[in-house]
């Protein structure tokens, strides 16, 4: 049964990611790659030697800033998956979200804590890529999708602290 909650929660991201970068006219226009600001901070990167982390079993937060939505968390272990993201690499993707506006041009999403699920990718330590893509067909003017991918960054989920 947890596995076809997961798979179920799964499917109903990729089906909005899918729906909304199908759902979409072409028109014309320019705009810009979602900008991340979370879970890595440049400013903590340049002060640390250490991968930018969460500990297992935490809430993960991801924040970016785009001129417009919708905007999607795209989380996986394969960099090269996140370079040009679109409905074959969605599906591959450890983690997909759909991002909530938070007033201005701040998106926002909080992966939950599933401890119940040991198989979950926020329990288990290992490096994890992510990105933000932004939907807009207007935007995305010339390139074979909707989708306007922000840069890639790097973080780690890091086992359990004892103490």
């Amino acid at each position: 049964m947890s596995i076809s909650v997961l798979s179920a929660a799964r499917c109903a991201g990729l089906a909005l990611f899918v729906g909304a970068v199908v759902a979409l006219p072409a028109v014309a226009a320019g705009g810009s790659a979602p900008v991340l600001k979370s879970p890595i901070d440049k400013s903590y990167a340049e002060k640390s030697d250490k991968p930018y982390g969460v500990t297992v079993s935490t809430k993960v937060p991801f924040t970016v800033e785009s001129a417009g939505g919708p905007v999607f968390v795209v989380v996986s272990k394969d960099k090269d998956l996140l370079k040009d993201v679109d409905a074959d690499s969605v599906k591959k993707a450890t983690y997909v979200r759909k991002m909530e506006a938070r007033g201005g041009v701040d998106y926002a999403h909080t992966v939950p804590i599933y401890n119940a699920f040991p198989s979950f990718w926020t329990n288990k330590p290992a490096k994890y890529w992510w990105t933000a893509v932004r939907v807009d067909c207007e935007a995305a003017k010339g390139t074979d999708d909707c989708a306007i991918e922000g840069e890639i960054r790097q973080f780690e989920v890091f086992g359990q602290i004892d103490g």
